[in-house]
This record gives C-alpha cells, structure tokens and sequence, in this order.
C-alpha cells in the first residue's frame, strides 16, 4: 500500500516548485496555461497539492520555465546544497522541516 502521506508531501513539493519557478521567471498561471497547454485550474490545483503533474508535464513544465527538472523534485539526501534547494522552494522551512521531509520520502522509498 502507497503511503499516502508521502505522496501528498511529494506532489505538493513539486506543485510548489512549478509555482516557485513560474513566479520566478514573471509568470501567472494564465501565462503558463497558455504556454503549456494545461488548463488554469489544472495548474492551479497541482501547484498546491490537489492534482499532480505527470513526467511528460514535468518535462515540459521544466522546458518552458528554463530550470533542469531535477530543481522540481525533492531533494534526495540531507546536506547543504539540497537544504538550500528546499530553502528557496519553501522558505520558512527549518533544518528539521527539512531533514523529516527527506526521512519520510526515503521511508516510502525503502518500505
């Protein structure tokens, strides 16, 4: 069985990447619904958890925004580098945010 709590924290991290990048580059969700040919309230629902993007919108997400596709999913391991990822994806996010959102991923990943 699929640790639901998992996959939330998963697909949020990655809407709340989308938006981060989106924002970044002076994008709306209007803007990027045009430009990806997914609807508004799609985007919507994905950026905050209530849907999730599949690779190929991935893929495509990370073309349009011009960032690598790895800076839309979690970080993998616990260390400087990735905190500082985590950091600008959720900036009110402590160390131990951090650590325990990693821990629950890799539980999931070897349970």
């Amino acid at each position: 069985m699929a640790n639901t709590k998992a996959m939330k924290y998963f697909n949020l991290y990655i809407g709340s990447a989308v938006n981060y990048y989106k924002i970044k580059k002076g994008w709306t969700n209007h803007d990027l619904s045009i430009q990806s040919n997914l609807s508004e309230s799609f985007i919507k629902q994905a950026n905050t958890g209530l849907r999730h993007y599949n690779a190929y919108h991935l893929w495509n997400l990370a073309r349009l925004i011009e960032v690598p596709i790895y800076k839309l999913y979690p970080p993998l391991s616990i260390d400087a580098k990735n905190f500082k990822q985590y950091k600008e994806i959720r900036p009110q996010a402590t160390f131990d945010d951090f650590k325990n959102f990693v821990d629950l991923l890799s539980e999931y990943n070897n349970g």
